[in-house]
């Protein structure tokens, strides 16, 4: 009996409490990150591969960034305190995405290409599939939730998910065995229309939070 209130508990605050949905994706975005990297870091070491152990320093940065976003909810009292975070985090958004088109660029022009494994490639697709959904739902269902909190969380989500479909492509293409060329220009135009909108979600979350913190 107590065990079937506690869930009914649990699935109210799901459908009626924007807090406890926020904690909750934030933390399933968090354990599905933590996956991620594994995989990765796995590859990086099985193959030998710079393209996955980029990844994995980047999606690691990105698991540490949504910590950041949770602990801040939990540790901020005030508005103020959320937004500064919010821009805070913003900011670093900005300077990781310049900085990870540098380093895939390098990667992809100078690391020796590795074919995956389908097991491999299936975790990548099952993981794209769901971050990338996942994402594009929240923003779909929250596009009238303007705190700037829940906002930071769904632009980390769909960074994430947006670099993990870059990833899976560029997975796809060497797995297949694409030319070189092909694989230069393919990755060259998704890879600048990926890292462009992450720089887009960047900049918003930092002019929102900015712009936001001036009302008060």
């Amino acid at each position: 009996m107590k065990k079937t209130l506690n869930l009914g508990k649990i699935f109210s605050l799901i459908f009626t409490n924007d807090a406890f949905r926020l904690s909750l994706s934030l933390f399933g975005g968090m354990i599905l990150n933590f996956l991620y990297i594994a995989g990765n870091l796995a590859s990086a070491f099985l193959y030998r591969n710079v393209w996955s152990a980029t990844l994995t320093v980047y999606h690691s940065i990105f698991l540490l960034l949504r910590f950041y976003l949770i602990s801040a909810k939990r540790r901020c009292k005030t508005d103020m305190e959320i937004r500064r975070v919010c821009l805070r985090t913003g900011i670093f958004l900005l300077f990781l995405d310049l900085a990870a088109t540098v380093m895939m660029i390098y990667t992809i022009r100078q690391g020796s290409p590795v074919k995956y494994s389908g097991l491999v490639l299936f975790g990548f697709v099952i993981y794209t599939v769901y971050s990338l959904s996942a994402s594009i739902r929240g923003v779909k269902k929250h596009s009238n939730d303007n705190q700037t909190l829940h906002f930071a969380a769904r632009s980390m989500t769909l960074a994430a998910a947006l670099l993990s479909v870059f990833n899976l492509q560029y997975s796809v293409l060497i797995t297949l065995g694409a030319s070189f060329y092909v694989i230069d220009r393919i990755v060259a135009i998704s890879g600048f229309a990926v890292f462009f909108i992450i720089i887009l979600l960047a900049v918003r979350l930092v002019v929102k939070s900015i712009s936001d913190g001036s009302k008060i």
